[in-house]
Protein backbone atom coordinates (compact mmCIF):
# COMPACT_ATOMS: atom_id res chain seq x y z
CA UNK A 1 0.00 0.00 0.00
CA UNK A 2 2.79 2.36 0.92
CA UNK A 3 2.88 6.27 2.00
CA UNK A 4 0.23 6.84 -0.74
CA UNK A 5 -2.44 4.35 0.32
CA UNK A 6 -1.93 4.86 4.03
CA UNK A 7 -2.65 8.88 3.41
CA UNK A 8 -5.66 8.15 1.02
CA UNK A 9 -7.15 6.03 4.10
CA UNK A 10 -6.27 8.72 6.78
CA UNK A 11 -7.83 11.19 4.53
CA UNK A 12 -5.12 13.35 3.95
CA UNK A 13 -2.76 14.35 1.24
CA UNK A 14 0.69 14.09 1.06
CA UNK A 15 1.42 17.67 -0.65
CA UNK A 16 -1.58 19.68 1.28
CA UNK A 17 -1.74 17.65 4.69
CA UNK A 18 -4.96 17.61 6.43
CA UNK A 19 -8.04 19.93 5.59
CA UNK A 20 -9.51 20.95 8.96
CA UNK A 21 -13.08 22.78 7.34
CA UNK A 22 -14.11 19.57 7.42
CA UNK A 23 -16.29 17.78 9.83
CA UNK A 24 -13.92 14.64 9.56
CA UNK A 25 -11.00 17.07 11.34
CA UNK A 26 -13.75 17.50 14.75
CA UNK A 27 -14.12 13.60 14.80
CA UNK A 28 -10.36 13.02 13.93
CA UNK A 29 -9.52 15.28 17.11
CA UNK A 30 -12.29 13.58 19.16
CA UNK A 31 -10.36 10.21 18.41
CA UNK A 32 -7.20 10.88 18.34
CA UNK A 33 -6.77 13.77 20.94
CA UNK A 34 -4.15 15.95 21.71
CA UNK A 35 -0.50 14.84 21.14
CA UNK A 36 0.28 14.77 25.02
CA UNK A 37 1.65 12.48 26.77
CA UNK A 38 -0.02 11.67 30.44
CA UNK A 39 2.03 12.88 33.02
CA UNK A 40 2.42 11.58 37.00
CA UNK A 41 0.16 14.29 39.64
CA UNK A 42 2.08 16.77 41.34
CA UNK A 43 3.61 15.94 44.69
CA UNK A 44 1.75 17.69 47.42
CA UNK A 45 3.02 19.39 50.51
CA UNK A 46 2.93 16.82 52.55
CA UNK A 47 4.56 14.94 50.90
CA UNK A 48 7.41 17.16 51.07
CA UNK A 49 7.15 17.39 54.87
CA UNK A 50 7.26 13.28 55.22
CA UNK A 51 10.50 13.20 53.25
CA UNK A 52 12.21 16.19 55.33
CA UNK A 53 11.09 14.78 58.43
CA UNK A 54 12.94 10.94 57.18
CA UNK A 55 16.44 13.25 57.83
CA UNK A 56 18.48 10.97 60.13
CA UNK A 57 19.59 14.13 61.88
CA UNK A 58 15.97 15.42 62.93
CA UNK A 59 15.46 12.00 64.07
CA UNK A 60 18.03 12.32 66.36
CA UNK A 61 16.88 15.70 68.04
CA UNK A 62 13.45 14.52 67.72
CA UNK A 63 14.06 11.68 70.11
CA UNK A 64 16.69 14.14 72.31
CA UNK A 65 13.55 16.10 72.22
CA UNK A 66 11.50 13.59 74.00
CA UNK A 67 13.94 12.72 76.87
CA UNK A 68 14.72 16.48 77.26
CA UNK A 69 10.65 16.49 77.51
CA UNK A 70 10.24 13.41 79.80
CA UNK A 71 13.62 14.47 82.26
CA UNK A 72 12.25 18.49 82.40
CA UNK A 73 8.63 17.17 83.38
CA UNK A 74 10.26 14.82 85.68
CA UNK A 75 12.92 17.39 87.64
CA UNK A 76 11.16 20.84 87.11
CA UNK A 77 7.46 20.04 86.27
CA UNK A 78 5.19 22.43 84.41
CA UNK A 79 6.15 24.58 82.50
CA UNK A 80 9.21 25.41 83.26
CA UNK A 81 10.75 21.48 82.62
CA UNK A 82 9.38 21.65 78.83
CA UNK A 83 10.98 24.95 77.62
CA UNK A 84 14.53 22.55 76.41
CA UNK A 85 12.00 19.62 74.99
CA UNK A 86 9.47 22.48 73.24
CA UNK A 87 12.45 24.64 71.99
CA UNK A 88 13.91 21.48 70.19
CA UNK A 89 10.91 20.43 68.51
CA UNK A 90 10.23 24.50 67.52
CA UNK A 91 13.58 24.26 66.25
CA UNK A 92 13.18 20.74 64.57
CA UNK A 93 9.49 22.28 62.94
CA UNK A 94 11.14 25.43 61.56
CA UNK A 95 13.48 23.25 59.62
CA UNK A 96 10.70 20.61 58.39
CA UNK A 97 8.84 23.34 57.26
CA UNK A 98 11.41 25.74 55.41
CA UNK A 99 12.84 22.52 53.96
CA UNK A 100 9.52 21.29 52.85
CA UNK A 101 8.03 24.63 51.50
CA UNK A 102 11.85 24.98 49.41
CA UNK A 103 11.92 21.44 47.95
CA UNK A 104 7.85 22.09 47.14
CA UNK A 105 8.55 25.48 45.05
CA UNK A 106 11.50 23.77 43.77
CA UNK A 107 8.91 20.84 42.36
CA UNK A 108 6.50 23.45 41.09
CA UNK A 109 8.95 25.74 39.09
CA UNK A 110 10.42 22.40 37.91
CA UNK A 111 7.32 21.10 36.65
CA UNK A 112 6.51 24.71 35.11
CA UNK A 113 9.94 24.80 33.49
CA UNK A 114 9.22 21.23 31.74
CA UNK A 115 6.11 22.64 30.44
CA UNK A 116 7.66 25.44 29.11
CA UNK A 117 10.89 22.95 27.35
CA UNK A 118 7.80 20.67 26.04
CA UNK A 119 5.95 24.02 23.73
CA UNK A 120 7.79 22.90 21.02
CA UNK A 121 6.65 24.57 17.49
CA UNK A 122 6.67 23.00 14.66
CA UNK A 123 6.55 23.36 10.74
CA UNK A 124 3.58 21.70 9.16
CA UNK A 125 1.43 21.59 6.04
CA UNK A 126 -1.87 21.64 6.87
CA UNK A 127 -5.01 23.13 4.63
CA UNK A 128 -2.59 23.39 1.11
CA UNK A 129 0.33 25.79 2.90
CA UNK A 130 2.82 25.78 5.02
CA UNK A 131 2.44 27.12 8.74
CA UNK A 132 4.15 27.14 12.33
CA UNK A 133 2.28 24.79 14.77
CA UNK A 134 2.31 23.43 18.26
CA UNK A 135 3.12 19.79 18.76
CA UNK A 136 0.37 19.22 20.81
CA UNK A 137 -2.09 20.14 18.06
CA UNK A 138 -0.82 17.31 15.57
CA UNK A 139 -2.80 14.81 14.43
CA UNK A 140 -2.55 11.50 12.30
CA UNK A 141 -2.53 12.84 8.69
CA UNK A 142 -0.30 16.01 9.18
CA UNK A 143 2.70 16.78 7.12
CA UNK A 144 5.54 18.07 9.44
CA UNK A 145 8.81 19.06 8.27
CA UNK A 146 11.89 17.84 9.78
CA UNK A 147 15.18 19.22 10.06
CA UNK A 148 18.67 18.99 11.85
CA UNK A 149 18.17 19.02 15.72
CA UNK A 150 14.67 18.31 15.71
CA UNK A 151 12.81 16.36 17.97
CA UNK A 152 10.16 13.87 15.99
CA UNK A 153 7.04 14.89 17.18
CA UNK A 154 4.67 11.59 16.86
CA UNK A 155 5.09 8.29 14.95
CA UNK A 156 5.04 8.62 11.39
CA UNK A 157 6.06 7.97 7.90
CA UNK A 158 8.97 9.36 5.71
CA UNK A 159 7.55 11.03 3.13
CA UNK A 160 10.77 12.57 1.12
CA UNK A 161 13.81 14.03 2.14
CA UNK A 162 17.33 13.33 1.52
CA UNK A 163 20.66 12.20 3.96
CA UNK A 164 17.90 11.36 7.35
CA UNK A 165 19.97 10.10 10.17
CA UNK A 166 17.94 9.80 13.41
CA UNK A 167 19.26 9.05 16.78
CA UNK A 168 16.83 6.57 18.31
CA UNK A 169 19.34 6.41 21.34
CA UNK A 170 16.47 7.83 23.49
CA UNK A 171 14.30 5.05 22.67
CA UNK A 172 16.03 2.07 22.36
CA UNK A 173 19.22 2.91 23.92
CA UNK A 174 20.96 2.43 20.62
CA UNK A 175 24.24 4.82 20.14
CA UNK A 176 24.16 4.13 16.11
CA UNK A 177 21.69 6.58 14.27
CA UNK A 178 19.59 4.78 11.89
CA UNK A 179 19.20 5.72 8.46
CA UNK A 180 15.72 6.60 7.27
CA UNK A 181 15.05 5.59 3.55
CA UNK A 182 11.64 5.02 1.70
CA UNK A 183 12.47 1.30 2.44
CA UNK A 184 12.50 2.02 6.13
CA UNK A 185 10.22 4.94 6.48
CA UNK A 186 9.43 4.30 10.23
CA UNK A 187 9.74 7.95 12.47
CA UNK A 188 9.33 7.18 16.00
CA UNK A 189 8.38 9.76 18.62
CA UNK A 190 11.11 10.91 21.21
CA UNK A 191 14.03 10.41 18.96
CA UNK A 192 16.13 12.97 17.19
CA UNK A 193 17.03 13.88 13.70
CA UNK A 194 20.56 13.93 13.77
CA UNK A 195 21.50 15.11 10.12
CA UNK A 196 19.41 15.46 6.22
CA UNK A 197 15.81 16.90 6.47
CA UNK A 198 12.89 15.50 5.31
CA UNK A 199 8.81 15.56 5.47
CA UNK A 200 6.75 13.38 7.81
CA UNK A 201 3.21 12.01 7.85
CA UNK A 202 1.74 11.86 11.54
CA UNK A 203 0.32 8.73 11.60
CA UNK A 204 0.04 8.22 15.86
CA UNK A 205 -0.04 10.63 18.62
CA UNK A 206 0.21 11.07 22.12
CA UNK A 207 0.10 7.95 24.28
CA UNK A 208 -0.31 5.95 21.42
CA UNK A 209 2.88 6.19 19.84
CA UNK A 210 5.79 3.80 20.80
CA UNK A 211 7.19 6.49 23.26
CA UNK A 212 4.11 6.65 25.24
CA UNK A 213 3.89 3.04 25.37
CA UNK A 214 7.41 3.20 26.77
CA UNK A 215 6.16 5.44 29.25
CA UNK A 216 2.69 3.94 30.22
CA UNK A 217 5.27 0.67 30.57
CA UNK A 218 7.85 2.27 32.87
CA UNK A 219 4.79 4.04 34.98
CA UNK A 220 2.83 0.52 35.54
CA UNK A 221 5.32 -1.96 35.82
CA UNK A 222 6.06 -0.74 39.83
CA UNK A 223 9.62 -2.22 41.41
CA UNK A 224 10.56 -4.97 39.43
CA UNK A 225 13.79 -6.00 41.98
CA UNK A 226 16.62 -8.48 41.10
CA UNK A 227 17.49 -10.91 43.31
CA UNK A 228 20.93 -8.80 44.24
CA UNK A 229 18.63 -5.61 44.56
CA UNK A 230 16.01 -7.52 47.28
CA UNK A 231 19.28 -8.93 49.34
CA UNK A 232 20.77 -5.55 49.74
CA UNK A 233 16.99 -4.27 50.59
CA UNK A 234 16.14 -7.15 52.92
CA UNK A 235 19.37 -7.77 54.56
CA UNK A 236 20.74 -11.24 55.50
CA UNK A 237 19.09 -12.96 58.00
CA UNK A 238 20.73 -13.41 61.04
CA UNK A 239 20.56 -16.40 63.65
CA UNK A 240 21.25 -15.25 67.36
CA UNK A 241 22.33 -16.55 70.25
CA UNK A 242 23.01 -15.92 74.31
CA UNK A 243 26.87 -15.32 73.33
CA UNK A 244 25.57 -12.86 70.21
CA UNK A 245 23.24 -10.79 72.51
CA UNK A 246 26.11 -10.28 75.47
CA UNK A 247 28.59 -9.34 72.53
CA UNK A 248 25.74 -6.79 71.56
CA UNK A 249 25.52 -5.51 74.61
CA UNK A 250 28.82 -5.04 75.19
CA UNK A 251 28.86 -2.70 72.04
CA UNK A 252 26.09 -0.99 73.00
CA UNK A 253 27.68 0.21 76.09
CA UNK A 254 31.27 1.12 74.27
CA UNK A 255 29.38 2.95 72.37
CA UNK A 256 27.63 4.66 75.33
CA UNK A 257 30.48 5.02 77.08
CA UNK A 258 31.96 6.54 73.60
CA UNK A 259 29.07 9.00 73.52
CA UNK A 260 29.12 10.00 76.98
CA UNK A 261 33.12 11.08 77.42
CA UNK A 262 33.32 12.72 74.03
CA UNK A 263 29.87 15.12 74.57
CA UNK A 264 30.23 17.28 77.59
CA UNK A 265 26.37 17.82 77.61
CA UNK A 266 25.80 14.61 78.63
CA UNK A 267 27.21 15.46 81.87
CA UNK A 268 24.64 17.67 83.57
CA UNK A 269 22.40 15.39 82.47
CA UNK A 270 23.56 12.94 84.05
CA UNK A 271 24.05 14.83 87.39
CA UNK A 272 20.34 15.97 86.87
CA UNK A 273 19.07 12.42 87.35
CA UNK A 274 21.69 11.78 90.01
CA UNK A 275 20.08 14.39 92.07
CA UNK A 276 16.84 14.08 91.37
CA UNK A 277 17.27 10.13 92.58
CA UNK A 278 19.23 11.01 95.19
CA UNK A 279 16.47 13.74 96.94
CA UNK A 280 13.77 11.13 96.19
CA UNK A 281 15.76 9.02 98.53
CA UNK A 282 15.55 11.83 100.91
CA UNK A 283 13.02 12.31 100.84
CA UNK A 284 11.39 8.60 101.74
CA UNK A 285 14.09 8.70 104.29
CA UNK A 286 12.03 12.21 105.94
CA UNK A 287 15.70 13.73 106.04
CA UNK A 288 13.74 17.23 105.48
CA UNK A 289 10.70 16.88 108.49
CA UNK A 290 14.25 16.17 110.29
CA UNK A 291 15.70 19.26 109.13
CA UNK A 292 12.74 21.57 110.09
CA UNK A 293 12.74 19.90 113.45
CA UNK A 294 15.72 20.93 113.95
CA UNK A 295 14.84 24.47 112.97
CA UNK A 296 12.08 24.81 115.30
CA UNK A 297 14.30 22.81 118.37
CA UNK A 298 17.30 25.72 117.56
CA UNK A 299 19.17 22.74 117.07
CA UNK A 300 22.79 22.25 114.53
CA UNK A 301 21.45 22.82 111.20
CA UNK A 302 24.33 20.33 109.63
CA UNK A 303 23.87 16.66 109.13
CA UNK A 304 26.51 14.32 108.44
CA UNK A 305 25.50 11.98 105.88
CA UNK A 306 27.20 8.19 105.02
CA UNK A 307 27.90 6.57 102.04
CA UNK A 308 24.65 4.47 102.88
CA UNK A 309 22.63 8.01 102.90
CA UNK A 310 22.40 8.02 106.25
Amino acid sequence: MGVAGLAEKLSTSIKDGLNTETDLHTRRQEIFGINKFTESEQRGFFVFVWEALQDMTLMILGVCAFVSLIVGLATEGWPVGAHDGLGIVASIMLVVFVTATSDYRQSLQFKDLDKEKKKIAMQVTRNGYRQKMSIYELLPGDIVHLSIGDQVPADGLFVSGFSVLIDESSLTGESEPIMVTPENPFLLSGTKVQDGSCQMMVTTVGMRTQWGKLMATLSEGGDDENHCSRKLREGTHWSWNGDDAVQLLEFFAVAVTIVVVAVPEGLPLAVTLSLAFAMKKMMNDKVFAIWQLARLWDQPQTFAVTKLGH
